[in-house]
């Protein structure tokens, strides 16, 4: 942290110092000192795919599905044959009870990016399991 802060001192714009920030402030339990320092590397640096995944984790640990979803969504876009990104994406749209083509498409993205993936075997099963609850309400 100390290292990251001094270097942070020569350069201030530097999207990779604000993300390893971000990280040794969420490992020391700083959370939403991690969170802006991981936001101030995404205004740097929007192209960057895994602090956007990294904020959509954090916005799933707080239970916020929509921001979750924002950030997984810029995640998944920029990366979009990156599986992991692709099922944070999917998990958020299924937490959100988003329309199941939503769901479908992503499931069906990963497909195309892993054809054995059971990644999608798994967004089709909980797309189905949310779809029995909800005939049973």
């Amino acid at each position: 942290l100390q290292m990251t802060q001094i270097g942070m001192l020569y350069f201030p714009e530097s999207a990779n110092l604000w993300a390893n920030l971000g990280t040794a402030l969420h490992g020391d339990g700083r959370i939403e000192q991690a969170k802006l320092a991981y936001k101030k590397a995404l205004e740097l640096k929007p192209e960057f795919a895994e602090i956007a995944n990294n904020l959509g984790a954090m916005a799933i640990a707080e239970k916020s599905w929509e921001e979750a979803l924002k950030y997984f969504t810029i995640a998944s876009n920029l990366k979009p044959t990156n599986v992991d990104m692709l099922k944070n994406k999917a998990s958020a749209l299924l937490e959100l009870k988003a329309v199941p083509e939503q769901v479908k498409a992503v499931a069906e993205q990963i497909r195309k990016v892993n054809p054995r993936s059971e990644n999608a075997d798994a967004i089709y099963a909980r797309l189905y399991e949310n779809r029995c609850r909800c005939w049973l309400l």
